[in-house]
């Protein structure tokens, strides 16, 4: 039998922080709100993934979420194309 445990990064926190709040381009300033309350990151972090940040962490994952959210709103057809950036800056801790 394999077990195949899932790795959490500080940017698959992101990704799903942002998941349970919508989409890029149907929700940025929910998005947006959210990405800005680092309290907030930090308790999803742990309630939902299990997984304990401080709060550099959490500023970290905040500035590269608005980033990300910045360039979704300026490449609306590719919002994913700042994905590899985003999880390259995340992952690089």
């Amino acid at each position: 039998m394999s077990f195949h445990f899932h790795r959490h990064t500080f940017y698959t926190v992101l990704v799903d922080y942002m998941e349970q709040f919508g989409s890029m381009a149907d929700n940025p300033e929910k998005i947006k709100s959210a990405l800005e309350n680092t309290e907030s990151i930090i308790d999803y972090s742990l309630e939902k993934m299990d997984i304990a940040i401080d709060a550099d962490g959490a500023d970290l994952i905040s500035k590269v979420g608005l980033q990300w959210l910045s360039y979704a709103k300026a490449h609306p057809d590719a919002p994913q194309g700042y994905a590899a950036t985003a999880q390259s800056v995340l992952e690089g801790q």
